[in-house]
């Protein structure tokens, strides 16, 4: 007889064990229990799965599920995430300079990460969304955190370029 596995069990199969030929396994068993327990809550939770959709509307109802307004702060940090992608010029600034000296970088990588990203910088999906300021709040604060991490990184590498630059001068010498 076979071992039972999860690979050479179907899901629906029935299964014969024979106790009086072997002695009992208590290990097979405990496994064999939780693979079973394991594909039933798998198969449930797969079934239990709704596509919810977002609106600029207080409340709405979709397969029983009410989505709020406050969620759509949430939709605008998923766009932003997709969407936003437009901190050149921030970037290259705080670059441009750091590659001079990252000391001085340190004044338009603060001053760049201060200010919020413009409006028109933003690149959100949908304009009607966009009016809704739960999603319009949610959207601007993780574009200005995109926005910050994308600066922050340019001074590091300019910063690193720096200590690059003296560690090649320093062993010249």
């Amino acid at each position: 007889m076979k071992p039972i596995t999860s690979a050479n069990l179907a899901l629906n199969q029935t299964v014969q064990i024979n106790l009086l030929n072997k002695p009992y396994n208590m290990k097979q068993t405990i496994n064999l229990f939780l693979f079973f327990l394991l594909s039933s809550i798998s198969s449930l939770a797969q079934d239990s799965l709704k596509t919810v959709e977002f609106s600029k509307d207080a409340s709405f109802q979709t397969d029983q599920i009410t989505i709020k307004k406050e969620n759509l702060y949430f939709k605008g940090q998923a766009d932003a995430q997709m969407f936003y992608k437009n901190s050149t010029g921030a970037v290259l600034g705080t670059l441009g300079v750091g590659l001079l000296s990252p000391l001085i970088a340190l004044i338009p990588a603060i001053g760049s990460t201060v200010k919020a990203p413009k409006d028109e910088n933003l690149n959100y999906p949908d304009a009607e969304l966009f009016e809704d300021e739960e999603y319009k709040r949610g959207y601007r604060a993780k574009a200005k955190k995109i926005k910050q991490g994308k600066v922050w990184a340019a001074w590091g590498a300019s910063l690193l370029a720096a200590v690059i630059v003296q560690t090649v001068k320093s062993e010249k010498k």
